[in-house]
Order: C-alpha cells, then sequence, then structure tokens
C-alpha cells in the first residue's frame, strides 16, 4: 500500500542484504558554510554562525548540557539539532510497505559545540579535549536510559570531504532505534571470536602489536594508537583502551584524560605529518539493548578522507588502502 509522507524520518532495510539506509529529507534544509574547506556564504541567513548565540549565552532554549572549566567558563556546549536525522517518537515501529521493512527514525540528534570558534580540536589543551570526552561520556550515560535507543554514535567530521558543513568545530551524538550495520558485523565479529577462543580479541590485537612493533603508533598507561592491519583507507588509526570495557560511557575522568593525551599527539601528527586533512573520528561502543556483549572492547576509529572513491570500491563493497599500515606508523610515529 503507497503511503503518503511529507518529510521522511525513517531507517529502510535494503531487501537483497537486509543492511539499513537512513533516509532523512530533513537535512537539506541545514545551514552550510563549509564548502571545499573554504568558507562559503550560500545565502544571507548564514551570515552569522549559526553557533554564536549559544556561545555568547543569548540563546539557552535549545542547550542540554555545559560544561565549564576550572575557571567556571563553559567550554563545551550540548544543544538539540534542528536539523536532526532523526525525529522523536514514542515507540518506533518495524513495519512493512509491500515487500520492503522500515522503522520510524526515532531517536536522538544532538550537536557538541566548542566554545573557540577559530581553534580546531587539535590545537586544544589536553584539559579542553578531556572536557569534550566528557560532554560525550555523560550524554552516552543519559541516553542509554531511553528504552527505545539501540546504539550511540559519537562522530566528529572535520572537514568538507568529511561531511562537515559548519566551520565552526562541533560534534554530534547520534542515537538510533536499530544497531548499524556497521557496528553488528564489528560486534559478530567480536562475539565470534570469543565464543571461539574465549578472549577479548582487542587484547589479542594489542598483545601482538606489541611485540611485533610494527603498527604501534605510540601509547600510555592508558591507551594505545594503532594503524589497523587491514586499514580501510591511507592512514586510518585506532585508538583501544587497555582495560576491558564494553561500553564507552562507562570510563571515568582519568582514562578520559589519559585519552585526550593520546587523541591530540595523533591529530599533531596528522597535520604535521600529511596536513591539514579532513577526517572522521567515531567511537566504537557496544549497543545498549541489554545484551552484555563478553568480549568486547569499545575503541576510537580515526578515518582520513584523502583518497578518492571509484567503482570498484563502490560497486564491490571493496576498501582500497594506497598506504601500507606499516609505512603509515612509521610516518605517524
Amino acid at each position: 500500500m503507497k503511503r503518503k509522507t511529507k518529510t521522511t524520518q525513517e531507517f529502510r532495510q535494503d531487501i537483497f542484504t537486509g543492511e539499513w539506509v537512513l533516509v532523512s529529507t530533513n537535512r537539506n534544509h541545514r545551514p552550510h558554510t563549509l564548502i571545499n574547506n573554504e568558507i562559503k556564504i550560500s545565502n544571507l541567513s548564514n551570515l552569522i554562525n549559526p553557533f554564536a548565540d549559544i556561545i555568547a549565552g543569548k540563546s539557552k532554549e535549545n542547550i542540554i548540557l555545559e560544561i565549564k572549566d576550572e575557571k567556571q567558563e563553559s567550554q563545551v556546549f550540548v544543544v538539540k539539532n534542528i536539523y536532526p536525522l532523526l525525529k522523536s517518537t514514542e515507540s518506533p515501529k518495524y513495519q512493512t510497505e509491500g515487500p520492503y521493512h522500515f522503522v520510524e527514525g526515532e531517536g536522538e540528534h544532538q550537536i557538541v559545540i566548542y566554545r573557540d570558534e577559530d581553534t580546531q580540536i587539535r590545537d586544544f589543551s589536553i584539559k579542553k579535549l578531556a572536557l569534550m570526552f566528557k560532554a560525550f561520556q555523560a550524554r552516552s550515560l543519559s541516553l542509554m536510559n531511553n528504552k527505545n535507543i539501540r546504539y550511540i554514535a559519537v562522530i566528529h567530521n572535520h572537514g568538507y570531504q568529511a561531511g562537515a558543513s559548519i566551520a565552526h568545530p562541533h560534534s554530534q551524538i547520534i542515537a538510533t532505534p536499530i544497531v548499524p550495520d556497521g557496528i553488528e558485523r564489528i560486534v559478530e565479529g567480536v562475539e565470534k571470536y570469543y565464543r571461539s577462543n574465549n578472549r577479548d580479541l582487542a587484547q589479542v590485537i594489542i598483545d601482538y602489536e606489541q611485540n611485533v612493533k610494527q603498527r604501534v603508533i605510540l601509547e600510555n598507561e592508558y591507551f594505545i594508537a594503532l594503524s589497523p592491519y587491514a586499514s580501510r583507507v591511507a592512514y586510518e588509526v585506532e585508538i583501544y583502551p587497555k582495560y576491558p570495557q564494553t561500553h564507552f560511557a562507562y570510563t571515568n575522568q582519568t582514562e578520559l584524560y589519559n585519552l585526550a593525551k593520546i587523541y591530540k599527539a595523533i591529530l599533531q601528527a596528522y597535520y604535521t605529518k600529511i596536513g591539514d586533512i579532513d577526517y572522521n573520528m567515531t567511537i566504537i561502543t557496544a549497543p545498549v539493548d541489554g545484551n552484555l556483549y563478553k568480549g568486547f572492547r569499545w575503541f576510537i576509529r580515526l578515518t582520513p578522507r584523502i583518497n578518492f572513491v571509484g567503482g570498484y570500491e563502490i560497486g564491490t563493497d571493496t576498501d582500497i588502502c594506497v598506504v601500507s599500515p606499516e609505512k603509515a606508523t612509521e610516518i605517524l610515529k
């Protein structure tokens, strides 16, 4: 039966693969000030930084959380996204349309804004980076209490090629009623390994990489940064905690500070060794659907956007990495 839709926000399932696609037409209306990494204004409404009133304290309506520094000055603001990927409904329903399946796009889409408009994340102090991670953690803990949420994605897009549309540095928190396919595949791989070997796969990776010393970029007492053995793109980096923890939300303040140290070092290495590259940051954490996820350990993935994606990659869903992980490690260390 044909459905009447106006603004569509829903997950639709690919009938061939079972994978989910998020259709969100609401995003077409969001402002854009960043085009090809240059500030460009598309219309008069974009002449003003859309985050300026929030930073100045003139707009409090959509603020969910403020994180303050030791001087009690707000450095990080979490706000509702007024152009959200997802809408809020009482309860998402798995529905059908002919042979197809879809789920209403229920969830949360929040923006994490940083006070300084002209300071990139790589130039944040370690203390300010720790405040950033503290905001991610606090919102993740809160969203975990929503019974309709199954996954909480924390992301940061740097640069036009990585999907950033606003020049003012900001991150995003997106909580969904489904577990995204990429996360589902990671979870399944980890669980399969754990069932066969009764071992934490992340610990196996860490132990091996510390032994062979070919892909370890840097580490401290709490975290280790690696070039993945099967990097999907050139200069991809993954940051693992050295302790078993399924959810990023349960990380304590000491650990967040040490994560900030590692994170800043990697971003600085990107900038000094490769340049001001576009990249995506994602926190890969366990779903929040009540399962234990034994053997799963959260981690951060940094994905540079310096490769062109061609027909082979798109048509076969096969990534091509043009710089070996071993060479990338040499350059970034």
